[in-house]
């Protein structure tokens, strides 16, 4: 290990200032001089005792609890240059500490020591350090990438940090507009590629615009995607010919790859809405179109007919409806036979239009809840035969007639004994995961390209659906979703991929990002550990917990397990997840799933049975503003209880599970809970909310709004935006 030989121990006076606390060191005693307003006059003769020495802020990012940030380590940064200085690092939320050194320091290091360290110590105590580093330009943030050859000295990388933000400074993007900087937003999802919306920008005819790297002091334009609004280019600039009001959708996908979508603000412009306040509705579950099926003499079938007598109430709380495959098929509609007839066991078109009006209410424009279409295009029924497909009509969108070499090459109809068309298939081979039982749609062709985007705008335009879930997500390569979603503007579009995170992340990847998905894990993880009476998985490892929650549908149950004699992924266990003894999880996991981040959504037999339940989480949710990217502070996760801190758009919310209830949290209300024991397990869950006036957590209008942090002082949870403080009342502090 490499000591400065001119530092001796105990020959220098550090003093570290840090939020409320001033520390006092030196070889003899350590004087700790808390500012309380009792002892203000106390506290003034202090400092009027201490030198006044010019300082500067630096920034450590300890690399997360894979690296740095574990096992309660204390953080110190040695500095030196006009003189030697020891000063211990604070939280200032999200994973990043600070400490002011003297101004005229600019050599330094980082040194990680045990927990409960108050000064520096070169001995036994020190974990571990960085090496000698020098502070050069706006360089302040220094992050923690590994731990080294021999794990006593490890590496690192310094970059700019964006005040208000836990990102180096790189990741801010925003809006000139005409010469001087108006918008801009810190990416929050930790991916190859980034993506931005900002809303509400109110341009002139005549502005110019430019996309600008707030970091690097840069602007530049770039090219736009065919088909979306655009603005004519002028030097380099962006020229407005309509005053109006704006939304951006900026996407950051490598150099040479950028791409910008502009529309009117409410045109469509993405699939993945920003900031998603919504909860969906799962309307269906496995054959409820059928009377006889499992379930329906509970919870009742959902044909077209029924649920629309149900709408109003269904409206109220719900911003979304999932609804089955309504294309003419097979039982549920998952090999259809016919795209262009809304024929099917759930009902008549004509009352499938009744029903998705009843949704929308008076203004279509604005609708009470938005329709989801489930779309299956992986793969169709043929109607004759192996290859004999009707002709589909799309009305203005045209009509399409399909012959084999709409199908995949390697489709099974050109080599099963049985096929009555063998070597007919001679569409592109399939560039995802072949379905056997169908045909597989050959996308890579342009002809079914086109065919699709004709019935996705059909879908959109004539039969008034508001968005897609597209099932089968990895039966082609994802590209393509993105290309229909452009083609047909859904309000949201999301898929299902029956894999783990990694793979669902890089599906929407494919897609650029223009795509939800069902988050899995989540289900298959958390959910599954709380049927077994266990919260210390806490959001465990998912899409949503990954903070992606933008891209996260969050889901307990659906149409695939429930009730499924040949599946046994139910939640608590085949045929077991709506009995009495489960009641008390499966409201818990629904207090959990309209409690966090991502968009929630909500089975129809739990809603059906336990709605006086699930009324007021959707409320409490709504109340305090949780959106799809909202942060989540994890403050327990142990076998026997969770807790954690939501921030919202209005305010806070608190969700307790198991043993973290029965407490009481000053200045929030309780808005929903449950009490149950069983065999010794606590299984009561409540949800506290704080409304606050609304903090700048979104850009808006013609300000840039820096995004909202926690942090923890004294025990108090604390709300930084930009240089202001605020308490969860929302009263401002600093």
């Amino acid at each position: 290990m490499h000591i400065r030989p001119s530092y001796v121990r105990g020959e220098s006076k550090n003093r570290a200032r840090r939020k409320n606390n001033i520390y006092l060191h030196d070889a003899r005693r350590t004087i700790n001089i808390t500012y309380k307003m009792k002892k203000i006059y106390t506290l003034f003769a202090a400092l009027l005792c201490l030198t006044a020495v010019s300082a500067k802020t630096i920034y450590l990012n300890p690399g997360g609890s894979s690296l740095w940030d574990q096992a309660g380590a204390v953080f110190f940064i040695h500095s030196w240059g006009a003189g030697d200085s020891d000063d211990m690092m604070s939280s200032i939320g999200d994973g990043i500490y600070s400490a002011d050194i003297p101004d005229a320091n600019s050599n330094l290091l980082f040194l990680r020591m045990k927990n409960g360290s108050t000064s520096v110590s070169w001995g036994d105590d020190l974990w571990n350090k960085t090496a000698d580093l020098t502070l050069s330009g706006s360089y302040d943030l220094y992050t923690i990438t590994g731990w080294g050859s021999d794990s006593k000295v490890c590496p690192g990388a310094w970059s700019e940090y964006a005040s208000g933000s836990s990102s180096s400074c790189q990741d801010v993007y925003g809006l000139l507009v005409n010469g001087e900087y108006v918008a801009g937003q810190r990416n929050t999802l930790q991916h190859e590629w980034v993506e931005y919306m900002l809303r509400n920008v109110r341009l002139n005819a005549g502005d110019s615009v430019q996309l600008y790297d707030y970091c690097h002091d840069a602007a530049w334009a770039d090219p736009f995607e065919n088909g979306s609004y655009t603005f004519e280019i002028v030097n380099g600039k962006y020229v407005v010919a309509e005053a109006g009001t704006y939304d951006f959708y900026l996407k950051f996908l490598g150099y040479g790859n950028n791409k910008v979508y502009i529309a009117k603000h409410g045109v469509y412009n993405s699939a993945v809405p920003g900031q998603c306040e919504d909860v969906m509705m799962q309307a269906f579950y496995n054959e409820s179109y059928n009377d006889n099926a499992p379930g329906c003499s509970e919870y009742g079938n959902t044909r077209w007919a029924t649920l629309l007598p149900q709408a109003a109430e269904i409206s109220s709380y719900f911003d979304l409806v999932w609804l089955p495959p309504s294309a003419q098929g097979d039982g549920m509609g998952y090999h259809p036979k016919n795209y262009g007839n809304q024929n099917s066991n759930w009902g008549t078109r004509q009352e499938l239009e009744a029903l998705i009006a009843a949704f929308h209410g008076a203004d279509e424009d604005n609708p009470n809840t938005r329709v989801v279409a489930d779309i299956v295009i992986n793969h169709c029924q043929s109607s004759t035969g192996w290859i004999g497909f009707p002709t589909f009509d799309f009305g203005e969108f045209g009509t399409f007639q399909p012959d084999g070499s709409y199908i995949c090459g390697n489709d099974e109809v050109n080599t099963d004994p049985a096929s009555d068309a063998q070597g007919q298939a001679t569409g592109p081979y399939d560039d995802g995961e072949n379905w056997q039982g169908a045909r597989d749609w050959a996308h890579d062709a342009p002809k079914v390209q086109e065919m699709f985007k004709a019935y996705l705008k059909w879908m959109r335009k004539v039969m008034k659906y508001d968005g897609f879930r597209y099932d089968k997500g990895d039966g082609f390569n994802n590209w393509h979703h993105d290309n229909y979603n452009k083609a047909a503007g859904p309000y949201i579009a999301f898929m299902e991929c029956y894999s783990g995170t990694d793979e669902i992340q890089n599906r929407i990847n494919g897609a650029n990002g223009n795509l939800m998905g069902l988050d899995f894990d989540l289900k298959w993880h958390v959910f599954n550990a709380i049927a077994g009476w266990d919260y210390s998985h806490g959001r465990g490892d998912c899409i949503m917990s990954r903070g992606d929650g933008r891209h996260s549908v969050t889901f307990m149950e659906s149409h695939d397990w429930f009730l499924r004699p040949d599946n046994e992924n139910e939640f608590g266990g085949r045929g077991n997840s709506m009995t009495e003894v489960m009641k008390p999880r499966l409201l818990q996991c629904n207090a959990f799933l309209l409690s966090m981040p991502g968009v929630p959504c909500i089975f129809y037999p739990h809603w059906a049975k336990y709605k006086q339940f699930i009324k007021p989480m959707i409320e409490a949710r709504k109340l305090a503003g949780v959106h799809s990217e909202s942060g989540v502070w994890d403050e327990y996760s142990t076998p026997t209880g969770y807790q954690a801190t939501v921030g919202g758009k209005y305010g806070y919310l608190i969700l307790c599970l198991g043993d973290k209830c029965h407490g009481n949290f000053d200045g929030f209300e309780k808005k929903a809970s449950y009490y149950s024991t069983c065999d010794g397990h606590d299984e009561s869950y409540e949800i506290w909310v704080n409304r606050t006036a609304p903090l700048p957590t979104a850009i808006d209008n013609s300000t840039a709004m820096p995004q909202a942090i926690k942090f923890i002082e004294n025990g108090q949870l604390f709300i930084r935006s930009g240089e202001k403080v605020y308490d969860l009342m929302g009263r401002r502090v600093k």
